[in-house]
Formats: structure tokens, sequence, C-alpha cells
């Protein structure tokens, strides 16, 4: 059977064979979630040089993990061929191959012509520093080494990172800096490359690398896709140390950025404001800033409704085409789950505001799913549930940021990342596996979730949870809905 050539490839189910090598293999986690494995990827080239992307869903990896292996040569065959993921692509195409139970993959101890070990997309530094942060294509970056800070201990989401802060420099005396976490930062022998700098460039290749900004200045960071290469015998490693014109200078020990953790006590009144200055702030000059407001709940405002239907994958939107549900972010279609979108009309001495939140915040604060709370509803049934409009009256610290889809309207809006602890208690109602009769009532306190530090990072989440499980029948759960 001919083979093919990836620029060949079309839409749809795919016979016969193409020969490539796996040039790239890594797994996609979510580093929020503990880096729970999202999917298997790898790379591809072929004769030509052309490249895609190839992804393994969760369920089929234990299958192919042991057989597709970074640098090997492979025969694929009975693949299908769709439309690039919108975020997160290692390579330009556009197309995806999607490697499933049915496709058959051959490990090649040789091949008649020659495919590269490696390719690479760099960009220059020149043109990052004037890119606005972009998910859609990961970019490769080289370098020589000309600062290397230690690791540091920084508070994220739910947990603590470490990261560790590089500077590059290209042949044009750009320089770029980068942010390495976890293993990435841990990965990188300070000590060695210091020494080593002292006589000669230690250039550096990072692959798969994401851009960030923060006050309009560009860096990039690590992703589950990364790559690190270190002075590597390559033939683009040698090319570039020919292109550079100034001598060797020592590596530079950038200081360490890391910010204490914050107390509780610290945590509820960081950027403290009232509804009246959070209304004045400018929001292109606080885009991803958290502000702590003691407010109350005066309404809900229901013109878009309190639910939607989102992706199960990654949380946005989904839209329906040609009678299927689609995510406009990750084109996955018909896995979707409702998820809460509920606009609480807040008030303190000094104004009014919105509050909108979402599933990750208002699952706790309302004390149930949006998922399941339907469940319980009349179908097509337009009214707030009770267990909403229970919600008015409540006085809360609320820890919120911009909504970036109301920055440059006229309405100005904000959306709750955390709830700090208040004197009440509230319900949490939980399903049991079987999601039917059974279901138990649940009382917690909220704990703490640091606010978003000034240098991008994100927020720790301290949580005690307390909870008094009593068995309640369907009867009794109605009536707290809808009572």
């Amino acid at each position: 059977m001919e083979t093919l050539l990836i620029s060949n490839l079309r839409k749809g189910l795919v016979e016969r064979k193409i020969v490539v090598r796996a040039f790239r293999v890594w797994e996609a986690t979510n580093p929020s979630k503990n880096n729970e494995l999202i999917s298997m990827e790898c790379a591809l080239v072929d004769v030509e040089g052309d490249t895609i992307q190839a992804t393994i869903r969760k369920f089929d990896v234990p299958r192919f993990k042991s057989i597709i292996r970074e640098n090997e040569l492979y025969s694929l065959s009975r693949f299908i061929v769709v439309e690039a993921t919108k975020k997160y692509r290692a390579v330009p195409n556009k197309k995806m191959i999607e490697i499933q139970k049915s496709t058959i993959v051959e490990c090649l101890r040789s091949c008649e012509f020659e495919i590269p070990l490696h390719v690479f997309n760099f960009q220059k530094f020149s043109m990052i520093k004037d890119q606005l942060p972009n998910d859609e294509l990961l970019i490769d970056v080289i370098g020589y080494i000309v600062g290397i800070g230690p690791m540091e201990e920084v508070n994220l989401k739910n947990r603590i990172g470490h990261k560790r802060n590089m500077e590059l420099q290209d042949s044009e005396n750009e320089k770029i800096t980068l942010t390495l976490w976890e293993e990435y930062g841990y990965g990188i022998n300070m000590d060695d490359i210091i020494d080593k700098s002292r006589t000669e460039f230690v250039v550096a290749i990072f692959c798969g690398m994401t851009v960030r900004k923060y006050k309009e200045k560009s860096y990039v960071c690590t992703t589950s896709a990364t790559k690190c290469y270190i002075d590597e015998d390559f033939p683009e490693v040698t090319k570039f140390k020919s292109s550079l014109k100034e001598l060797p200078q020592c590596v530079v020990e950038l200081a360490s950025k890391e910010v204490p953790v914050m107390t509780l006590a610290q945590q509820k009144s960081a950027n403290r404001c009232t509804i009246d200055e959070l209304l004045s702030l400018d929001p292109n000059e606080h885009q991803g800033q958290r502000f702590t407001c003691n407010a109350k709940v005066v309404n809900i405002d229901n013109i878009k409704g309190w639910w939607y239907t989102a992706c199960k994958t990654c949380g946005m939107g989904m839209k329906k085409y040609d009678s299927k549900l689609w995510c406009t972010n990750c084109w996955n279609s018909n896995k979707s789950v409702a998820m809460y979108k509920i606009n609480f009309i807040v008030q303190d001495d000094t104004n009014m505001a919105n509050f909108i939140m979402f599933s990750n915040v208002a699952d706790e604060f309302i004390g149930i799913s949006a998922r399941d709370l339907i469940s319980y509803l009349e179908p097509e049934t337009e009214e707030i549930p009770a267990l909403l409009t229970e919600c008015i009256g409540r006085e809360e610290i609320f820890q919120v940021g911009f909504d970036r889809r109301a920055v440059g309207g006229l309405r100005r809006s904000f959306v709750v990342s955390k709830i700090f602890p208040s004197v009440a208690t509230f319900p949490k109602i939980s399903t049991s596996e079987s999601g039917q009769s059974s279901k138990q009532l649940s009382y917690l306190d909220f704990e703490s979730q640091t606010s978003e530090e000034v240098n991008t990072r994100d927020e720790t989440e301290l949580k005690e949870e307390s909870y008094i499980n009593v068995d309640i029948n369907r009867h009794f759960l109605s009536k707290i809905i809808f009572n």
C-alpha cells in the first residue's frame, strides 16, 4: 500500500499508511486538578519535514503509552484526521490526528528515507515582546542563558507551586524571561550552568512554551508540552553559537521574587475595597488582580438565566452547530454539563454592583451543583429556584476580579473567585453515586484562598471542611429547593 505524506491528509478516516517520526511526546495534564491526565500528545514529522500533532484520548493512553516513544519511527494507519484544537498546539498544522483503539501503530526499526530527529518553531524575542498572550500555538525559543534564579515557592489555586526564573538572550541581543514550573525548574542545575558560562555560552532550547504578559512585559512559561535542551549537540545549537559576536559572560544569579504566604486574616483584607472604589478602578490597569469586598446580596439579575451549557472538558460555553453542541474553545462535541453563572446584585454602604458567580464557587455557596439542582426542577421552568433566592440577604467577604468580557462596556461587573469565612454556615447537598433518591445534607465553613499576587501568581486554597451528614429522601430535598 502506497504511503501518504502529511501534506496529503484530509479530514476523516485514513486507511492508508503514513511514515513519521514522533519527535516529541508528552502527556497533557491539568495542573489545577493535581495534574490529572487529559490526553497523550505526539508531534509527528515526515520525510518532507511537514509536521502534525496526534492526540490519544485519556482512556486509550494505557494501550499506546508503551508503544509510542520519543524519536522513534512509526507507520500509522486507520486513524482520524480532524480540525486541530484551538489551544496548545505544538505545531502550526491546523489539522490533527486522532489515534484510536482501531488505529494500527507499527514501530519501524529503519526507514528507506531520512526523517528529521527534531523540528523547531523558533520565535524571535523581538516578536515575543510585541505578542499578546495566546495559547493557540505554542512556541519554541533558543538563546544563551544570561540569568538564572533559585526555585521559589508560590501560591497557586488549591496548592503550593514551585518555579524558577531564567533569562535568555538571542543573537540580536534581545532578552526574554522564562518561568520554569515544577519539574522544569527542578531539572536545571544552576551551579553547573554558572560554572560552565565562565568559559563558553550555555545555549538552551525550550519547546512548547506559552506567552504571558504582566504590566506590558511579555514572558514565556512552561506547559505540559514543554521540552528543554541545554547545550545539546544539535545543528541548531551549532548554528546559533556561530552567529554570536560577543564574548561569553558569566550567568548572573537572579534575585528571588518570592512573596510570603499570607495568613487568613491578611488574605481576607488584601486589596480591600468598597463597591464604590471597585467601580472607580480602571479594568485595563487592574486585569488579573483580585480584591476583597464586604457586601450583601440584595437581588439576582436573571435576564440571561442562572446557568449555562458548558463544555465538560474546559467549562466554556457550548453552541449548537448542525444539531450538535460544540465547544468553541476545545471543539469537543456533545460533552456538556450544566454550570452556574449567577449574576448577583450586591450592595454595601457606598454603592451597588454585579458579582457574577460561576460553578467553581457557586457549587459550595449554593450547596448543590447546577446539574443536580436542575434535575429537581420542572422542565423549561424560568423561575429562580428557592435555593438561589435564599442567598438574598447574605453578607459575605467576596474575593473578586474584573469580568474580562465586560471590559470596555458600559456595565461594569466582577467575577467572584472566592468567598471567605462568615459566621453563618450553609448547606451542601451531594448526590450519591447513583444520583437517585438518597441524598446527603452537609454543612461546611468556608476557609481561605489568597488573593492573586502582584506578579501574576495564582491563589492557594486552605480549606477545612466540617460535615454533618444526614440521609434525606427526595421529599425532604424538594422542600429545600422549592419552599
